[in-house]
């Protein structure tokens, strides 16, 4: 007998929106295609989990990071796995343009591929719907705040 949606164990993952300065955005493809994600490990919190995440997928250390903002929080049936996902999603910058990006563990987690993918191409790219309806709902605000980001850097360089 199937599960019921409160039967099934719940499982923390934090999903991640990177940004490089070209206007592209970090993409994976495992089984499905869509935004890189992990789960979390014990004692460790959701935001160190995307921290880890993003180090071990793309090779990028923290140091070369900023967190934006914590974009949504929602939860939904696992598409493979007899469990409930807690999702929630962040948005990073890196600041440099890292135009390869070297994954440390590709074996162990399946990515069949990992790359940087222009920001007006990522409805192509993602397979989930809820996926689509989330990057359609928040992309002007995730351009917003990739603008105001790079902008400030540029006056601050045009100083020195």
């Amino acid at each position: 007998m199937e599960k019921t949606m409160k039967e099934r164990p719940v499982r923390d993952t934090a999903w991640w929106i990177l940004l490089n300065p070209k206007w592209h955005v970090c993409m994976v493809r495992n089984k499905l295609r869509g935004f890189p994600k992990g789960h979390t490990e014990a004692g460790e919190n959701i935001l160190d989990t995307a921290y880890r995440e993003i180090r071990e997928e793309t090779g990028i250390t923290d140091t070369k990071l900023q967190l934006i903002k914590e974009l949504w929080t929602y939860t939904r049936p696992s598409m493979f796995r007899k469990e409930i996902k807690n999702i929630t999603l962040f948005l990073f910058n890196t600041l440099d343009d890292f135009d390869k990006i070297s994954p440390k563990k590709v074996k162990d987690n399946k990515i069949l591929e990992i790359k940087w993918v222009p920001i007006e191409e990522v409805m192509d790219y993602l397979f989930h719907e809820q996926d689509k309806e989330f990057f359609l709902k928040h992309r002007d605000s995730i351009q917003e705040h990739h603008e105001k980001k790079y902008t400030a850097i540029d006056e601050i360089s045009e100083h020195i």
